[in-house]
């Protein structure tokens, strides 16, 4: 037999004990301290300076001053000094600092978890329908449907209903508003509907506002699921949109008015989709369409291409022979003619057309299925130009650009961790037979990774715990992930970069008709 209570730990009057009103002042102080404890602080680690009889606080980690020593205790005040006492599972404790209820459950104070029609949160707010506190600041619906929203007298805005009124009186708003999260299948979220899978009527899913105006709407008509962008208000399509047509595998992004769509890099604007269909670059003879290593393969044209050739855009004119004719002449024309050293190179690039098969055409069909072209190589350009002492890369018709390539890499980045895991859920078919839809419902397994987080106890400025608040924190790994940029791309000898030639057929062209025009020239001279 011990000489204390089993539950509270009261000390108990000895036979024939002297002074017992000590042991029985001690047994009520302890009674006033835990029964229907009041406690002013959890965990709370700095003794008030100036406490009342009656006050009482259960301590946190690293407890200072008076309260050194004591951690995890409830310390109650009495006659201007501290008593300590240990608490014991299933303690129950009401905190002023936070209007709940707490628990203790053997090693840490838990808030309690209510349910019920009618739940008052601080006194503020109170919810009429079935409700259930999940956590410390955590709660659920327990049943679908309509739930009314008790406003205490006050003047202000109540965010939540986006409302802003002054109430002289406690007002009942009633709203069907949901965002409901499915406890077995995370991802599935309802917004408006009382089932997360179910749907909302109407063709309007989302609308996010900002001072008013909305800046993001969301659809379901039929086949299209749609995102508004913009400051218009309205039917879909009117601004910005994202529309993603799942029948026909069509992703339509744009305008549904008379703008532009443009497309960037680096925060400049580069193309455009005209409004009339077009594709046209944001700067005019600024942006290419392919490069030296990345060239285009094939182009179908309905019409020759067209070039422009205005005089405007050209200067240092020179015809093949000097006119004679100063009214056929724009304002920068030359008199002189071209040498006899560019007329000879036409002559040479007649000569030099060739036949040719492209090796990459060889590569994938074999040389017996691989096309015959015509044309010249532009090594052997260079080297006609070359022969009358003439750069081949002064002139327009002969390009040089350094050659790249695309490297694959490898890289280390922190990533979230996820975890693959498996859902399985009903997915509703339809067959049809003899003429009647049946409705028929099959399970679907999915594969999926799921983020993973730790929780994280919550510390106020001065680094105290705070009981009840948890912080998910996302758990991050190092994960080795492949990129590819482009790099210099160098002969085997790895100092000289590999370059690419190219040619410009319409220019090589009007060489070799210069230069034949030329002999016919010198031929009728000879003839008359």
């Amino acid at each position: 037999m011990t000489d204390t209570t089993p539950r509270l730990a009261l000390p108990e009057l000895s036979a024939a004990q002297a002074q017992k009103h000590v042991t029985v002042n001690e047994s009520l102080v302890k009674l006033d301290a835990l029964v229907d404890l009041h406690i002013l602080g959890l965990y709370t680690t700095t003794p008030p300076a100036s406490p009342s009889d009656g006050d009482a606080y259960v301590t946190g980690g690293s407890s200072g001053g008076a309260w050194s020593g004591y951690d995890g205790k409830i310390a109650y005040c009495i006659d201007g000094s501290w008593r300590f006492y240990t608490p014991f599972r299933g303690l129950r404790a009401y905190c002023a600092a936070d209007y709940k209820f707490y628990l203790y459950n053997g090693s840490a104070w838990e808030a309690e978890k209510v349910s019920g029609r009618t739940v008052t949160l601080g006194g503020d707010l109170s919810f009429a329908g079935a409700l259930a506190q999940t956590g410390a600041y955590s709660w659920s619906l327990g049943i679908p449907g309509a739930y009314n929203y008790t406003m205490p007298a006050v003047s202000g805005t109540l965010a939540a209903l986006n409302l802003a009124q002054t109430w002289t009186a406690a007002q009942t708003v009633s709203s069907s508003i949901f965002l409901a999260v499915d406890p077995l299948y995370p991802s599935h979220v309802g917004i408006g509907t009382t089932t997360p899978g179910a749907e909302l009527p109407g063709d309007k899913v989302l609308e996010v506002l900002s001072a008013g105006t909305t800046r993001i709407e969301a659809y379901s008509t039929g086949r299209f699921s749609c995102f508004n962008f913009g400051s218009g208000v309205g039917a879909q399509h009117t601004t910005g949109f994202v529309v993603v047509d799942d029948t026909d595998n069509v992703i339509w992004v744009g305008s549904g008015t008379n703008t532009p769509l443009t497309f960037g890099s680096y925060a400049t604007a580069r193309f455009q989709i005209t409004a009339a269909g077009h594709f046209i670059p944001y700067l005019s003879a600024t942006y290419n369409i392919g490069d030296a290593s990345h060239a285009v393969n094939n182009m179908w044209l309905q019409n020759a291409a067209t070039v422009v050739s205005d005089a405007a855009h050209k200067t240092e004119i020179r015809h093949w022979q000097a006119s004679t004719d100063t009214t056929a002449m724009t304002a920068d024309t030359a008199t002189a003619s071209w040498t006899a050293a560019e007329l000879a190179v036409g002559k040479s690039l007649a000569r030099l057309v060739a036949m040719f098969k492209m090796k990459a055409a060889v590569a994938e069909k074999g040389s017996d299925k691989a096309r015959i072209h015509a044309g010249w190589i532009a090594q052997e350009v260079i080297a006609a130009f070359a022969a009358q002492g003439l750069d081949a890369l002064a002139y327009g018709c002969v390009g040089f650009d350094h050659a790249t390539k695309t490297v694959t890499k490898t890289r280390t980045v922190k990533k979230q961790k996820t975890e693959a895991k498996t859902k399985t859920e009903a997915v509703e078919k339809i067959t049809v037979t003899d003429g009647v839809a049946v409705v028929i419902t099959e399970p679907t397994t999915t594969n999926y990774d799921d983020p993973v987080f730790e929780t994280l106890a919550v510390k106020d400025a001065d680094g105290n715990i705070i009981f009840g608040r948890t912080y998910q924190n996302p758990v991050m790994e190092d994960v080795t992930e492949t990129y590819t940029e482009q790099e210099p791309d160098y002969e085997d000898d790895g100092v000289t970069q590999k370059h690419t030639y190219s040619v410009r057929m319409g220019e090589l062209t009007c060489f070799v008709i210069a230069a034949q025009d030329a002999r016919i020239a010198a031929l009728e001279a000879k003839a008359t």
